[in-house]
């Protein structure tokens, strides 16, 4: 088993279900699970939203990039990422070079419905955009990044997509 087979990286939107799915799937493989927004969390002491607030977008997209690039890899693992990890291409090549990136895509409208309040969730861009253009701007650069990408059924539960997902890596639980 290779490196890239015993570590997953999971890209996407937010509200797409990274954590969600990220810590089923560790559970189901055996594998530890590792949120990047958590750690972000714990190194800034507050929210990724307080944060934005408080400094600017640029600034925290310069901390997940200096975080995430520092991180060490040990075992079998499933990394969840923010949704703005992908700015980075310092940060995607460190977790491209040690595990298979998958892309977990929605449609824009399926998103809003799991995103309650946009304001408050701390979504980072270079650039101020709305949703929608957000959502264009990141799509390219997710499957530009990705070894995977796992469309999310609109109806599937989440540990059938885990199920699903599994069978599709064809890693062995």
């Amino acid at each position: 088993m290779t490196t890239h087979d015993r570590r997953f990286t999971l890209i996407g939107m937010s509200g797409v279900g990274k954590s969600s799915i990220g810590r089923l799937l560790a559970k189901r493989l055996g594998a530890s699970f590792v949120d990047t927004d958590s750690i972000i969390q714990a190194h800034i002491n507050k929210s990724i939203h307080e944060y934005i607030c408080e400094h600017d977008e640029v600034k925290f997209l310069e901390l997940e990039a200096e975080l995430v690039s520092e991180m060490t890899f040990s075992g079998k693992m499933v990394i969840a990422t923010g949704g703005s990890v992908v700015y980075s291409k310092e940060a995607m090549a460190h977790l491209s070079s040690a595990s298979s990136i998958i892309y977990l895509k929605d449609s824009k409208e399926n998103i809003l419905k799991r995103i309650p309040c946009l304001k408050t969730r701390g979504i980072a861009a270079p650039v101020k955009k709305d949703f929608e253009s957000l959502f264009e701007e990141r799509a390219v650069l997710y499957a530009e990044h990705a070894d995977y990408v796992y469309d999310i059924p609109h109806a599937l539960h989440i540990e059938k997509s885990v199920q699903a997902l599994v069978s599709v890596l064809d890693v062995p639980e």
